[in-house]
């Protein structure tokens, strides 16, 4: 029997936007600068992008990445992780098969370029109706992001090396604004810890993310926004904290993932499972995983240290990728 949608899910905004960042590699997940022929490969113009499946596929900078997004966006997660894997599988059979895809936050391999440069990031809009619920969501999102990037932490190499971080593109990125605030991209409300990181743009409307690492499959992507989704419609998730607290919670999370955050954590996934509708459930169960287990960072780190070689740990990445099996959870 199926656990009815909790009250007032009717009344609550459409899903947020995703916007997911893959990079273009050869058989032996070396990156390949090829966005604009990848698109070529699909029968599309590189300035244009491509438009097939339900999907808009698009080149990135560097351009060894490209875009993927849902257009239009599917009503329920469910229904948009297939739109997107249409997508991705476009992709993958383009130019004869010749291209492996591979998610994470950073390109793990790549060499001479750190920070912005090398990026890979999962954006969600989240829309709403009036500025005083866009003021109440921007506080909201703003208290979850050190949770949500320890949940999502998918950067634990740079240039073939582990690195004592969980998220070293988000650590980079935040160097590079310090340094060079006019990069920020927008600005928040109030003293934000980062203004890359939550961005409110009043027109059209929405709430921009651009904190969290991309995960290793759509699947586990969607589970980070259901989490999100499920928690904004939590009336208290009760993570009330000023903007030093959310600054210090954050520094955590960049560097140790979920580890030091758990009990919070714990009582996330509670409040989340008690608000989420059907289809958000579906996705909940790969953050439970990531809460228990660590993040894709944590996972990855213990088996890179237990001296498994990285290659077969990218092997591994590409294949849930391939398959839209989460990490840890095939079979």
């Amino acid at each position: 029997m199926q656990t009815p949608d909790p009250p007032g899910t009717d009344l609550i905004p459409r899903i947020p936007q995703t916007l997911h960042e893959f990079s273009l590699n050869d058989r032996l997940l070396h990156p390949l600068p090829e966005a604009d022929q990848a698109i070529r490969d699909l029968g599309r113009d590189p300035v244009q992008g491509a438009l097939l499946h339900g999907t808009r596929i698009f080149r990135r900078s560097p351009p060894h990445l490209l875009g993927i997004r849902a257009e239009p966006p599917g009503e329920t997660f469910t229904g948009r992780e297939q739109q997107l894997l249409a997508g991705l599988q476009a992709i993958q059979q383009a130019g004869g098969g010749r291209y492996t895809l591979l998610g994470l936050g950073m390109h793990p391999v790549l060499s001479g370029e750190t920070g912005i440069a090398n990026s890979q990031c999962l954006h969600i809009r989240v829309r709403y109706r009036t500025e005083e619920e866009g003021q109440e969501m921007y506080r909201k999102i703003l208290a979850l992001l050190p949770y949500l990037v320890a949940v999502s932490a998918a950067s634990p190499f740079v240039e073939g090396r582990l690195e004592p971080a969980a998220d070293n593109r988000l650590l980079r990125i935040r160097g590079v604004m310090q340094q060079t605030p006019e990069l920020s991209g927008g600005t928040g409300e109030g003293s934000t810890p980062n203004p890359a990181s939550l961005v409110h743009r009043p027109a059209p409307g929405c709430l921009e993310i651009r904190a969290l690492d991309e995960q290793e499959c759509i699947h586990a992507d969607l589970a980070v926004v259901a989490f999100l989704s499920a928690l904004l419609r939590h009336p208290d998730p009760g993570i009330d904290r000023d903007a030093g607290e959310i600054s210090g919670l954050l520094g955590t999370a960049i560097q140790y993932g979920t580890s030091r955050l758990q009990p919070e954590l714990e009582r996330l996934i509670e409040g989340a499972r008690g608000t989420a509708t059907r289809d958000e459930r579906r996705f909940l169960p790969v953050m439970a995983r990531r809460i228990e287990q660590g993040s894709l960072a944590e996972v990855l780190r213990d088996r890179s240290l237990n001296g498994e070689p990285l290659a077969d740990l990218l092997s591994d990445l590409a294949f849930c990728l391939k398959t839209n099996l989460p990490y840890g959870m095939v079979g």
